[in-house]
């Protein structure tokens, strides 16, 4: 069971259908499985997303492209979203596939 925090200055000005619209970005791709969830985190900030996938982290590793192919396919997802959710769902994606190379 894992938490992936995101911002909460994004994921706390969202609708409850938008977050599970990201919520069900990330199971589409299996960054999400059942019993996780996304949380609101006050520390994290919008501004300090990157966009890296990885690099320098054992990238020949198969379970680590399996992730970074996952985190792809759900910021894919994401960007079918309206914005504000599009942001913070590439940031939920972001922090979901950061957790999975994290298990490699």
């Amino acid at each position: 069971m894992a938490t992936i925090k995101v911002p909460a200055e994004g994921w706390n000005q969202l609708e409850a259908p938008q977050q599970e619209q990201i919520r069900e970005a990330l199971r589409s791709s299996n960054l999400l499985h059942e019993g996780d969830d996304i949380a609101a985190d006050t520390g994290l900030k919008m501004a300090d997303r990157s966009q890296k996938l990885a690099a320098g982290n054992s990238a020949n590793n198969a379970c680590t492209t399996a992730c970074d192919i996952a985190q792809a396919a759900a910021e894919k997802a994401c960007s079918l979203l309206p914005w504000p959710a599009s942001t913070v769902c590439s940031y939920a994606a972001e922090a979901a596939g950061d957790a999975c190379r994290s298990i490699c």
